[in-house]
């Protein structure tokens, strides 16, 4: 399993702030979780019977220069989406425009990193300039001091010794799989629980999108060597519906409705 997720360049495009905002939610250097079986958080069934009616839309961010280039994107990493991206974003909101599926929304939720931010703001604009709100809890995997570096380098540097287990830490300052797990689960059930019965949308990555379908559908932590793989699509839908479920009464209130929708990016610019 890579820990690394997505990938950008080291430098800064066109409205990188010159000091990149230090993540209020990254691990102290050299922490660990301190349940080493709490790999990811038990869903918080209290949350989810309180928000009964809420729909939680996750957007992938568009294609980011990181991934063409295949290097280390944290937050000083991220050069942002290419025009690919952008195009991707620019149709995700026509879509929006013409379908009227989120007419209802008045902020989104971004993570901090330039590739959702720039997808944020084109989607945001596209439904008439709702506010954006950026926060860490969104973040793709924080790769510490290997942020900005080559892919080939980062793992040169710091081979993995097990990419199965959860708790391994890469580079210094980096956090690891467990402990990402632990912030994506925090922040969305936040979002959630302050949001009850309304649509929330957030814009973020892949890693997230998996991280919550982890967790929500009990996907195991395991070697998966003969198993599938997913990944959400850039600039794709996936969406959950907190609802009981009318099969299992005991069951978790929470549906998933669609998973890595991206109807939109037909043509041959996609």
């Amino acid at each position: 399993m890579s820990l690394t997720h997505e990938h950008g360049g080291p430098g800064h495009d066109r409205g990188v702030p010159a000091d990149p905002p230090v993540c209020d939610t990254a691990p102290a250097l050299g922490s660990s979780t301190a349940d080493p079986a709490a790999v990811i958080p038990a869903p918080r069934v209290d949350i989810l019977r309180a928000a009964s009616g809420t729909r939680l839309i996750m957007v992938r961010h568009g294609e980011s220069v990181a991934q063409r280039s295949d290097t280390v994107a944290g937050h000083s990493g991220c050069l942002g989406l290419t025009d690919v991206g952008r195009a991707q974003a620019a149709a995700l909101g026509k879509r929006l425009q013409a379908t009227g599926e989120l007419a209802s929304v008045s902020v989104i939720h971004t993570s901090r990193m330039l590739r959702a931010r720039q997808t944020a703001d084109i989607v945001a604009s596209a439904l008439g300039d709702v506010a954006v709100e950026e926060t860490c809890a969104l973040c793709e995997y924080h790769p510490g001091e290997g942020d900005g570096l080559s892919q080939r380098e980062f793992d040169a540097r710091w081979p993995t010794v097990n990419p199965w287990d959860p708790h391994e830490r890469r580079a210094p300052g980096s956090e690891t799989w467990a402990e990402m797990a632990h912030r994506v689960a925090a922040g969305l059930d936040a979002l959630i629980d302050a949001h009850r019965g309304r649509t929330v949308v957030v814009v973020t990555h892949s890693g997230v999108i998996i991280q919550a379908m982890m967790r929500w559908l009990d996907l195991r932590f395991v070697r998966q060597a003969d198993l599938a793989w997913l990944e959400a699509a850039n600039a794709s839908l996936t969406s959950w519906q907190v609802t009981a479920n009318p099969f299992r009464p005991d069951g978790l209130p929470l549906e998933l409705v669609t998973f890595s929708d991206a109807a939109h990016l037909v043509g041959p610019h996609f």
